[in-house]
């Protein structure tokens, strides 16, 4: 098996791509949200239910279980996420708050998302669900978002938890490193 990998961008526009298919087409949602959400599996299939979803506030309520406690905290809706959810509210075929969101869109999920990974020259062993939430922290942390925020929104009890995900580019450690030197000067400035 491979190491532990973020996914591309590259590689998660070509299995979008490849998820793009009459056959595929309803577990693209899924992969959707875990590439905007970085929400782990479980959370996202065993206990994402329409109450929820929050589409005016564009929040998702998150779930999950650590040693049978149960935690939960609002992760926010991208408008891509959004409007897929919005067409998977319409496809419903009832009203139930409690149903699972995603309930449809696991059908068959693990066989067609290995053929799209596949498709989508996404090298063989790479773990379907992490390299993309590995993906997701990774772009936050590089977007400037700070480490106590990335450990709440991954749902981690500590900011160490998160710092696997924490691959800082070269360019966010230069962006870092001169913010420090000018917050250096405009504190001597005083």
């Amino acid at each position: 098996p491979l190491a532990t990998r973020a996914m591309t961008e590259q590689e998660a526009q070509r299995v979008m791509e490849a998820l793009n298919t009459p056959e595929r087409i309803h577990t693209l949602p899924i992969f959707i949200a875990v590439m905007d959400t970085g929400v782990r599996r479980s959370s996202l299939l065993d206990h994402l239910r329409w109450q929820d979803v929050y589409f005016d506030e564009e929040l998702i309520i998150v779930t999950a279980y650590k040693r049978k406690n149960k935690q939960q905290w609002p992760v926010p809706m991208t408008s891509r996420l959004k409007k897929e959810l919005l067409k998977l509210r319409l496809q419903r075929k009832n009203n139930n708050p409690d149903a699972l969101v995603f309930e449809q869109a696991m059908v068959n999920l693990r066989k067609l998302w290995k053929a799209a990974y596949s498709e989508a020259g996404v090298p063989e062993g790479t773990r379907m669900f992490y390299s993309v939430r590995h993906a997701f922290a990774t772009e936050m942390a590089n977007s400037g978002v700070e480490l106590p925020e990335l450990a709440r929104l991954l749902g981690h009890s500590s900011v160490n938890m998160s710092y696997r995900y924490y691959n800082l580019t070269e360019k966010t450690l230069n962006k870092r490193s001169e913010e420090h030197t000018s917050e250096l000067q405009s504190r001597s400035d005083i």
